[in-house]
């Protein structure tokens, strides 16, 4: 399925604040189901899984759908497939356009503009393969995440 993105909003059908019911009644009844562990308590994180598709979407307790990513579909922005881009080049475009990006463990990015981030997902990753996940993500989710991360410790 190909799915169009627009940052801070969504891509296809999927929106941001979605609720779990709007997303089984678009992509149907998950694979899995699961509470996301790693995330703090007060955020709430939980998944629907649809492995077949490729699409991991993620839930807080209280704004509904707050990140998307996908592993093997087409996402387009900008005129390209993010999911077939070269990482380097995907990396090089981005900075081009958003001097808020931020950059870690080689070639993933995030950037802030734009609302998605680049995978790799691989210690020894060639730079001209393209990303493994685009998650896109909604608005203030980062700062979110890292307020809630900053109350652990």
């Amino acid at each position: 399925m190909k799915y169009d993105f627009h940052p801070y909003i969504g891509a296809g059908p999927l929106r941001f604040g979605m609720t779990a019911h709007e997303i089984t009644r678009i992509l149907g009844a998950p694979n899995t189901t699961e509470i996301c562990r790693e995330y703090p308590e007060q955020i709430g994180v939980y998944e629907y899984a649809y492995d077949e598709e490729g699409i991991y979407v993620y839930f807080s307790k209280d704004s509904g759908v707050d990140s998307i990513s996908f592993t093997n579909n087409v996402i387009n922005f900008a005129g390209m497939n993010l999911r077939t881009v070269p990482i380097r080049s995907l990396r090089e475009w981005v900075w081009e356009y958003d001097c808020e990006v931020e950059f870690a463990n080689g070639f993933d990015f995030c950037s802030f503009r734009f609302g998605f981030w680049a995978f790799s997902l691989n210690a020894n990753h060639n730079p001209e393969t393209p990303a493994k996940v685009i998650t896109i993500f909604r608005r203030g989710y980062v700062e979110d995440m890292r307020a809630a991360i900053n109350l652990m410790w």
